[in-house]
């Protein structure tokens, strides 16, 4: 970890440290040279030392806040907070979280921002079944969506617009199913007002933002930004009974994904290198392959063996072990699928992981860079199992001892 992407982020942090000190903050930039962390470590080495390690308190707290969002969305389900907690305990020691809690890295920002995004929606679903006025619920609903979006705004800008038509799905399903409880009284019709208020205001939070995803920066040249410039647009064959907006950003997945590939220099983390988008059904046609990749690569093939530096060997080696527990765990995550399958929460968790999943490895065609993109929704599904696993292995052993017994 002496060198990676951080130590970009950290000079550039040192020309904002020594431009403000010269000439005050009106030199300060969010987004300088386009990097989000650039800004907020340059306005850190103002206030405090130009040292990276001044970073570490924001990275430990963001990390600190998914683990125990996650512990609390594994409580809906398990129901004894013990659990809850030895079950996201891999999502927070994991050492590749280290990539971003040990040195300024952005993606802490981002899988913070997702886990309280899936969680705002774990509460509207409370809020639904509740006949009582929510006022607290309320409040959480629209703290966790303005902090969630705006958290994943400041890392990765294009996410925002997949958890914005996610919202919109919802909002018109649980607002159809809101409005059917007020006609039957099981829902107080203030409640009914102030839920679909607390949805809109979460539908339209990506377009208060910032630079949020609008029409004119949602097209295909800058969508999924992995920094990585286009230096040609490459064959695109539209597809006519597709929207033309849909059809473009599909475009942009086939874009990124050929400019990755030519950009990178890994070529042993490099997967399926051949592979190329010319039209809306290839990207189709490779949904399956994308979900093999993101729930087992790196593959038993790749595990213990050696990188092009010693960082990415250890790095390697790491993974290794962490996706031996994890393809011991998801197995057991298909099975809490079916056993809590009648909670509406476990439906919102698996599509709201499931479909950032399916979408990584289209235009990121790197196991190293996807490791950590896939991180919150992996890890998520991970833990899932681990919780379903430690909620039934009581059950096993006494089956065991009783047949020991016998």
């Amino acid at each position: 970890m002496v060198d990676g992407d951080w130590s970009q982020y950290h000079n550039e942090a040192i020309e904002i440290h020594d431009r403000i000190v010269a000439n005050g903050w009106g030199e300060w930039q969010f987004r300088y040279s386009g990097h989000s962390i650039s800004g907020i470590m340059g306005a850190l080495y103002v206030v405090t030392v130009p040292k990276p390690w001044v970073f570490i308190p924001v990275a430990a707290s963001l990390h600190a806040t998914a683990g125990l969002i996650l512990a609390l969305l594994l409580f809906r389900f398990v129901k004894n907070p013990r659990v809850a907690m030895l079950a996201a305990l891999p999502f927070i020691v994991f050492p590749t979280a280290l990539l971003w809690t040990a040195q300024p890295l952005k993606d802490g920002f981002s899988i913070a921002g997702f886990l309280l995004f899936l969680y705002a929606w774990f509460i509207v679903l409370d809020l639904i079944r509740t006949r009582e006025f929510p006022t607290a619920k309320l409040l959480g609903v629209l703290a966790s969506f303005v902090l969630g979006f705006s958290l994943t705004w400041v890392a990765r800008e294009y996410l925002v617009l997949l958890f914005q038509v996610i919202c919109a799905v919802g909002t018109v399903i649980l607002g159809i199913r809101a409005i059917q409880l007020t006609a039957t009284r099981r829902l107080h019709i203030s409640a009914a007002i102030l839920i679909l208020a607390a949805l809109g205001i979460g539908l339209f939070i990506p377009a208060a933002l910032p630079g949020g995803p609008r029409s004119t920066m949602w097209n295909g040249e800058n969508l999924a930004s992995v920094s990585v410039q286009m230096t040609d647009k490459g064959r695109w064959d539209r597809t006519r009974w597709l929207p033309d907006y849909v059809d473009d950003l599909l475009a942009g997945i086939a874009k990124q994904r050929r400019s990755y590939i030519r950009s990178s220099t890994g070529e042993g983390s490099t997967i399926d290198p051949q592979v190329s988008f010319v039209s809306a059904t290839d990207i189709l046609k490779y949904v399956p392959r994308a979900i093999q990749i993101s729930l087992f690569a790196p593959f038993p093939k790749d595990w213990f063996t050696h990188g092009d530096s010693s960082s990415s060997t250890a790095m390697r080696w790491i993974s290794s072990f962490e996706m031996m527990f994890a393809y011991l765990m998801l197995p057991f995550a298909f099975f809490a699928v079916w056993k809590w399958r009648r909670l509406p929460e476990m439906w919102m968790l698996v599509i709201l992981c499931g479909s950032v999943l399916v979408i990584h490895p289209m235009f990121v065609p790197n196991v190293g860079t996807l490791v950590r993109l896939r991180y919150p929704y992996f890890m998520t599904l991970v833990c899932l199992g681990l919780a379903a696993f430690l909620t039934i292995a009581p059950q096993w052993i006494r089956r065991v001892r009783g047949l020991v017994v016998r």
